[in-house]
């Protein structure tokens, strides 16, 4: 049960930062890589050839992630925090920008730390 409610609760907040970003921001989801569900929700094609250094995902364009803590050539802009029951400790979903030097193909970065991959 613990578990369950572990995986709602990060993937509340996971859903919470892609309506900021998408409602609030009016970032559009092809700028956004949100993870299997959101990329396949808002970017399926059936025809979609993944491209080098990104997600296979449906990602077009990696401007935005959403991801469990920081990765290279990304800064944290929001942290989305809750309390991870099993084990006990301060979890965070958090919202990440590609940095402006970053050109439009990813860096080298930690896959562990996106959120479905």
């Amino acid at each position: 049960m613990g578990g369950t409610r572990d995986y709602l609760a990060w993937n509340r907040l996971r859903w919470a930062a892609l309506h900021d970003l998408m409602d609030r921001q009016q970032i559009r989801a092809g700028a956004i890589d949100g993870g299997f569900e959101f990329n396949g929700w808002y970017l399926y094609d059936p025809e979609y050839k993944p491209v080098a250094g990104k997600s296979s995902w449906w990602v077009q364009n990696d401007r935005y992630c959403i991801g469990f803590g920081g990765m290279p050539g990304y800064t944290v802009v929001q942290e989305y925090r809750y309390h991870h029951w099993l084990p006990p400790y301060a979890a965070a979903v958090v919202m990440l920008k590609k940095n402006e030097a970053t050109n439009d193909v990813n860096v080298e970065s930690n896959p562990a730390n996106r959120l479905a991959k």
